[in-house]
């Protein structure tokens, strides 16, 4: 991916267009500009919501003692 902005708007994509629910996220590379992952997961059959849109609004993805972690503000 160009940018881990982008991997929210990805992500959303494979919801959608495949019906694809994702329990399991490993980030194998991450810097200001590249983001490589792992995802791991099985269709759905039904949503309970649906998503319509990733925001940047409040985007943010820091390295903490624990790991990475990632706030993603979504449109449902």
């Amino acid at each position: 991916m160009r940018s881990p902005e982008s991997f929210a708007v990805a992500k959303l994509h494979f919801h959608d267009s495949e019906n694809l629910g994702f329990n399991q996220i490993d980030i194998q590379t991450l810097t200001p500009t590249d983001l490589t992952v792992r995802l791991r997961g099985s269709p759905v059959c039904h949503w309970k919501k649906d998503i319509k849109a990733a925001t940047y609004h409040n985007l943010a993805i820091i390295q903490t003692d624990a790991g990475i972690e990632a706030t993603i503000v979504l449109d449902v």
